[in-house]
């Protein structure tokens, strides 16, 4: 079901697990409305919010309500419950949220072996090879993990906050999220229900039939299929998206290149991203939205455990705290990466194909 601009959240509700979750990509507001969101190339964040006379960019739409645009949020992947707008609700997650559509490759929601304190049976994340299903990139804040972390029992053991490094994640946009983190069940009575030695995925059977299976099931600990974050503290956003697209000074050569080329993992990449690129007059380019052209420019895979530090000082090379430029996250080359858009630099800049 797609969600209607304005329709309450309380129209997809928890029961039965794992809820009923819209199809595409959405927003909840502080009023507990849901509002579908589409990818958009025109506008900065590279999202729309769509209203019933008008459409916003995403990041706009944040930040006009107090809330954190997309460069400040953590990818969440959600498999199971937190995936319903009524299961949202209910864990008193601070609004506005923000849930992406996403396909997960090589990976299932699969069913635990105990219970909730409800008597629900919930899921977990298993690698399930040549396995692919709908779920959803929440885009999280500090504060939304906090909430989820008693929610999920993080504390206690019972799931872990994992950076994953198996299995493929892709949003909507058709971007490749590099390192999405996710709570995985941790404790016995949270790993997968196995059958003849495969996870039994939540598509192919619902509660009451698990119910009837699960005490003759149950086996040894999944695979690992991520790196558990230590408790205390959260990815930053970076970690999850060690990637950026650079068009003008920081390209191999230029006179900002070292600034990345010291923690590359990969040879950077020829590529190409939507914009449209701008000679600002003052000696270097600027990149403003737009869903027709490309320019052209060179994509960084960066080592994860450098991006914090990466980020800090790329925000105060590219001024982004006086409105020079905004850093976004974009769809660049199939993979969801960093570019740094022109604010108030573009002004009339001429347009150009490339730079210099």
């Amino acid at each position: 079901m797609t969600v209607r601009p304005g329709q309450p959240a309380t129209d997809f509700p928890v029961d039965p697990y794992p809820g009923r979750r819209p199809s595409g990509s959405w927003v909840i507001d502080r009023e507990q409305r849901c509002w579908p969101v589409r990818p958009d190339e025109g506008r900065p964040s590279g999202w729309a919010v769509i209203g019933p006379a008008s459409t916003d960019c995403l990041d706009r739409w944040l930040t006009d309500r107090g809330a954190t645009p997309l460069a400040g949020r953590i990818p969440l992947l959600s498999y199971g419950s937190n995936a319903c707008p009524g299961k949202i609700l209910m864990n008193a997650t601070p609004l506005p949220a923000v849930n992406l559509a996403c396909e997960i490759d090589g990976l299932a929601s699969v069913w635990c072996t105990g219970t909730t304190r409800a008597g629900r049976i919930p899921s977990t994340l298993a690698a399930v090879p040549a396995h692919t299903e709908p779920a959803v990139m929440a885009m999280t804040t500090p504060a939304e993990l906090a909430r989820l972390d008693v929610v999920e029992g993080r504390p206690t053991g019972w799931y872990a906050l994992q950076i994953l490094h198996t299995g493929r994640v892709t949003l909507e946009n058709g971007a490749r999220v590099l390192r999405p983190a996710a709570y995985v069940g941790a404790r016995p009575e949270r790993r997968p229900t196995l059958i003849d030695g495969a996870p039994l995925r939540v598509i192919h059977a619902d509660q009451e039939a698990v119910t009837l299976l699960r005490p003759a099931l149950g086996g040894p600990p999944p695979t690992d299929i991520g790196v558990v974050v230590p408790a205390g503290r959260y990815p930053h956003p970076g970690e999850c998206t060690p990637a950026v697209f650079t068009y003008g000074t920081l390209m191999p050569g230029r006179s900002r290149a070292h600034l990345l080329t010291g923690h590359v993992t990969t040879e950077p990449a020829p590529a190409e991203a939507f914009g449209d690129l701008r000679d600002t007059g003052y000696g270097y380019p600027a990149l403003t939205a737009s869903a027709t052209r490309k320019a052209p420019g060179t994509l960084y895979t960066l080592h994860p455990d450098a991006m914090p530090e990466i980020l800090t000082i790329l925000d105060q090379v590219e001024g982004t705290e006086v409105g020079l430029y905004s850093r976004q996250l974009r769809n660049v080359a199939g993979t969801l990466t960093w570019i740094y858009m022109a604010d108030s630099c573009a002004g009339t800049g001429t347009p150009i194909d490339t730079w210099p």
